[in-house]
């Protein structure tokens, strides 16, 4: 929308009366009206309008701003004065800086060029980091050390051609933080030795895809699954020898986004004791006699050459070879007399490797009274020795009892008299024989079955060779480490609509294959499914995928291993076409305070359906809201409104499409000019459809059309006197198709945009209430190069307001003078009043100009002058032609003693008058 202000026709004359009226607008006027009788007396002066004046031509140009003082050559004003194009500076508006901001990266804005007239130049623009300017080129490398400032983008518009090439710089500000993966941990080894009385650490791997530094990365130290320790280098002591350590650590970034990344943690490792040598038994023997009913006990040095205390050393007491007792006292049974009682201590430090000494064994029979003798029988009876079996005791199964692994077992053979032959074995399985041997290898599927050994004693010689079969059952189970997920790696494409999964490496040391391990896909740190396979639908699309995948094995100690967890994902659309907006519109008419929304087509080729479009709204470049819907401001008429959609689909791949705007300027109706005779008043219709304009002058008696101009007004008419315009008030209606009606009074318009006027009225704090058309402001009148004005009268109200803002050096008028035509009460002074009124002003009284030479500017010249400017009128060019009041202007020269010569500006005829006549005054200037 382009504004046309045509120019008024005396600018000059404009900026003169709004200087000398503004320092009036202080102080109560004095209303003393003169009678109805005093009126007639001046108007009886008044020559009527001659029938012969032929009407002003509708030709007359308003004047210039630039038109030097009216001369006698001046060629009548036409209306023929071309409109002026209003050229508007250029605007830059969803101004944007686009992310991610991330150190070390290119960055760059966008922003929106508007110039209705003219295309962009070369725009101005400036990035700030904390309010220092870094680059001024439209894209620049942010800084390393960037992360968490404030960065500014201003840019200035700049127009390659037109009147105002230069707009308003609009910024936009934005946090710097870039969009960053998480960190992650890679290779996480601790030291190969842990093990009590020195320093143990880890070595690992920082991995950050946007090669940020480590920051201060958690380090958290278990023991027996509970928390230890947050120092990166620990030593343990002899009390947490035989634990289990487990060192978890999470990677911190120095700065940004998803600085923080997952959680890992090392295999569990046992803390062992620091290497030396093992401690050992002397000197052992049974504390008291061997005799049945004794509580027996054991004495022994304990002896550890690095000075390892001692723990709980073993005991174990057999009798006869089978073990009875692993307490440190042993009583002993009332039928033991005579057998043989054997006792062996296995040494145990509480510290050190190893802890374990070879175990230290003492024999002696149990006291016992045998009577012995030999019976004399015949030669031919033969002697019996008694033979009994031979006995196996202490059957243990050594252990690992791990599957694929060799098995053996121990036990004690015991014959008094015959040594071992050929003893039979057994190996049973869930009470199945599996073998005969010693030893044998255990099936790979034997984990957590009952294994069974049993031993049959058989003497090399003897009566009695075979003894009576010992067996020994323990569960198989084996001793593992757990097992461990290597290489976890998601599908490579994480989209909607597609099936996703994971590889990975199932690691375990024993060779166990791999069992049930336990998938938990999260979404959004929430669990979603326990599936190896997945599909996500579109509800999913933007939402953040973790699997956490926990390795079990299919058997055996620690079949289940440690938790390990993928790097979150982001779950994508699928990939198409990305949506468009067209036949984008404000939905209802731009006017203040009407609620705007906008309609459009949403397309999207894929057939995604929309979400959540945003909408921009902008008056005049700067961004006033985000909702769908927005209320004009009261203050936005006039104004550029602009509209920007950007679509936004619910799934598919891109999901956002391009922007769409559109502009309109909001509805308004701007009247500017200056309120005088003779100047123009333009007419500005933004935004509204019209049928029609009419202008009226509000005169009580005469308020026809004045004119149908859609665009200008000029307050004159060659068809009637000035005192039917000035005094009242315009009026402009436009018939709009939009709201109907709409009428604007020039004097009720705020003065930045009518100027001028004549104050008629101030509020109690002597502010200007009410004003009108008022008369032309002066006459100027140019003698041998040197040009004067006469400034026209006061009226009251000026009158008064020039007192109050002088501080009273100015004085008030003596009395007033009501004008019946126009209402315009009238200041009148006596000869002195008058004297200091215009001299307080700055100005001089000027003198009669007939009989008094002593100024060549008298009121005659003025009055001639007058006649050549307003030749359409053929008598009382003041009143008819200016509106000026119709009463004497009083002369500064001597006529004769007591009495002045005063000339009659309004009809030009001289006379006497006594010095007490009140009479209005027109003070004199000096044009420079």
């Amino acid at each position: 929308m382009i504004k046309y202000f045509p120019y008024p026709t005396s600018c000059i004359c404009q900026f003169i009366l709004l200087l000398s009226l503004s320092a009036c607008q202080d102080h109560k006027p004095k209303e003393e009206l003169l009678s109805p009788d005093d009126i007639p007396a001046v108007t009886e002066r008044v020559s009527p309008i001659s029938d012969d004046v032929p009407p002003i031509s509708d030709d007359v140009p308003p004047i210039s701003d630039d038109v030097p003082p009216i001369s006698d050559d001046i060629p009548p004003i036409s209306d023929d004065v071309p409109q002026v194009i209003l050229n508007i500076a250029p605007l830059a508006s969803e101004v944007t800086i686009i992310t991610p901001t991330q150190p070390n990266k290119d960055i760059t804005a966008s922003y929106t060029y508007f110039d209705e007239h003219d295309i962009e130049g070369s725009s101005l623009y400036r990035w700030l980091i904390d309010d220092i300017v870094i680059a001024d080129s439209f894209s620049f490398t942010l800084p390393s050390d960037s992360e968490a400032k404030n960065l500014i983008f201003c840019i200035t518009p700049i127009a390659a051609t037109g009147e105002i090439t230069q707009g308003l710089e609009v910024c936009e500000t934005q946090v710097i933080t870039g969009q960053y993966t998480k960190p992650t941990i890679d290779a996480l080894v601790l030291t190969s030795s842990i093990t009590t009385g020195i320093e143990v650490s880890a070595t690992y791997l920082f991995v950050d895809e946007n090669e940020r530094l480590e920051g201060d990365s958690v380090f958290n130290w278990k023991i027996n699954d509970s928390d230890y320790s947050a120092q990166k280098i620990i030593t343990f002591g002899v009390e947490q020898q035989g634990s289990f350590l487990i060192l978890c650590l999470t990677p911190i970034a120095i700065s940004g986004e998803n600085a923080t990344g997952d959680t890992i943690c090392s295999d569990q490792v046992m803390i062992a004791a620091k290497a030396g040598s093992a401690p050992s038994v002397t000197n052992l023997q049974l504390a008291n006699f061997a005799k049945a009913t004794n509580n027996m006990s054991v004495s022994y040095d304990y002896v550890d050459s690095d000075g390892d205390l001692e723990f709980d050393s073993t005991t174990v007491w057999s009798i006869d070879g089978a073990q009875v007792s692993q307490m440190p006292d042993y009583i002993l049974p009332y039928d033991s007399a005579g057998k043989l009682l054997s006792v062996c201590v296995t040494p145990i430090a509480i510290t050190g490797s190893p802890t374990e000494g070879a175990t230290s064994c003492v024999a002696e029979y149990i006291a016992d009274i045998v009577i012995t003798g030999e019976l004399e029988l015949s030669d031919d009876v033969p002697q019996v020795i008694l033979n009994i079996a031979p006995l196996a005791s202490e059957v243990t199964i050594i252990p690992p009892t791990q599957p694929n692994k060799d098995i053996t077992a121990s036990y004690t053979y015991f014959d008094e008299h015959d040594i071992e032959g050929s003893s039979l074995y057994r190996w049973l399985i869930d009470d199945i024989v599996i073998a005969d041997s010693f030893g044998f290898t255990l099936p790979s599927d034997s984990e957590a079955k009952n294994l069974i050994f049993c031993i049959t004693p058989i003497a090399a010689t003897g009566e009695i060779t075979q003894g009576l079969e010992v067996c020994e059952t323990q569960v198989i189970t084996g001793q593992y480490t757990k097992p461990t997920i290597d290489a976890l790696v998601l599908t490579s494409s994480i989209t909607t609509g597609i099936e996703v999964s994971a590889t990975y490496l199932f690691v375990d040391e024993n060779e166990r294959l791999e069992g049930d391990s336990v998938f938990n896909w999260k979404i959004n740190d929430s669990d979603y499914s326990a599936q190896k396979i997945i599909t996500f639908g579109v509800e999913h699309q933007g939402s953040f995928l973790i699997l956490c995948l926990t390795p079990i094995a299919i058997s055996g100690e620690n079949a289940t291993g440690d938790t390990i967890c993928s790097d979150q994902v982001m779950i994508a659309a699928k990939a198409g076409s990305a949506p468009s907006v067209t036949n984008l519109q404000l939905a209802n008419f731009a006017k203040a305070t009407n609620n705007m929304s906008v309609s459009y087509d949403y397309v999207d080729s894929d057939g995604d359906l929309e979400f959540d479009s945003t909408t921009v709204w902008s008056i005049d470049g700067a961004e006033v809201s985000q909702m769908p819907d927005y209320i004009l401001p009261n203050d936005s008429a006039g104004k550029l409104l602009s509209v920007c959609v950007t679509p936004i689909a619910i799934t598919g791949s891109p999901a956002e499409g391009a922007t769409s705007c559109v502009a309109e300027y909001i509805a308004d109706i701007v009247i500017t000019g200056k309120l005088e005779l003779y100047q123009t008043i333009s007419l500005a219709i933004t935004g509204y459809s019209f049928n029609s304009v009419t202008w009226r002058i509000l005169h009580p008696s005469h308020s026809p059309i004045r004119s149908n101009d859609s665009s200008s007004f000029t307050i004159a008419s060659p068809t009637e006197e000035a005192n039917w315009l000035i005094g009242h008030d315009l009026e402009v209606c436009i018939d709009t198709i939009e709201s109907g009606e709409i009428c604007l009074l020039a004097a009720e318009q705020a003065v930045t945009e009518i100027t001028g006027g004549l104050p008629t009225q101030l509020d109690t704090d002597n502010n200007i209430s009410k004003r009108v058309i008022a008369p032309v402001s002066f006459i100027d009148l140019t003698i041998s190069g040197t040009s004067k004005r006469l400034h026209r009268p006061l009226n009251v109200t000026e009158s008064t307001l020039a007192n109050i803002n002088s501080s009273g050096s100015v004085p008030l008028h003596n009395d007033q003078y009501i004008d019946g035509n126009t209402g315009i009460i009238w200041a009148i002074y006596d000869q002195q009043t008058a004297l200091d009124s215009c001299s307080n002003r700055s100005m001089i009284l000027p003198v009669q100009g007939v009989s008094d030479t002593s100024d060549d500017f008298g009121l005659q010249q003025f009055y001639n002058q007058t006649a050549i400017d307003y030749a359409q009128f053929s008598d009382s060019y003041i009143v008819r032609g200016m509106g000026w009041p119709g009463v004497y202007y009083r002369s500064s020269s001597f006529h004769s003693t007591g009495n002045h010569y005063d000339y009659y500006l309004l009809g030009g005829f001289g006379d006497y008058i006594d010095d007490d006549t009140t009479e209005a005054a027109a003070c004199l200037t000096t044009l420079p």
